[in-house]
């Protein structure tokens, strides 16, 4: 039987990602998933940002909220903060010597597209015809 919830996700949501389930979410606890009508089920699909602490964990809610509350987000390449300013240098104390700088993306996408212009700035080509 289809909840509300999927009837009117499948009026307004594209096909074309497929679905794995049309589980009714309300919210997601550690591995956890938490149905509208309180059914735990684990999560095993590794979603995008849950992979490695799982979902609402306390420490990650608390740094979100604060970062939050002083700045949203601001590309990298609009302006610099203390925050990604401080990555950026505790990843150069782990990388190998002369991979000292970083590049922070959103996507694959802004990674492939910032792979292109490091190679033409390295090799000093452009793209072919």
């Amino acid at each position: 039987m289809s909840s509300d919830l999927e009837r009117r996700a499948k009026k307004v949501l594209s096909p074309l990602p497929g679905r794995y389930t049309w589980l009714p979410l309300d919210r997601g606890e550690g591995s956890w998933l938490i149905t509208k009508d309180g059914r735990r089920v684990l999560d095993l699909t590794c979603g995008i940002g849950v992979t490695n602490v799982g979902h609402a964990h306390p420490k990650v809610v608390r740094a979100i909220s604060e970062q939050a509350g002083k700045l949203m987000h601001i590309s990298t390449g609009v302006a610099k903060y203390e925050s990604s300013v401080a990555l950026a240098e505790m990843l150069a104390t782990v990388t190998p010597r002369g991979l000292d700088t970083a590049f922070f993306g959103n996507s694959g996408a802004e990674a492939v597209e910032g792979a292109i212009k490091l190679a033409r700035q390295t090799t000093g080509r452009e793209a072919s015809p």
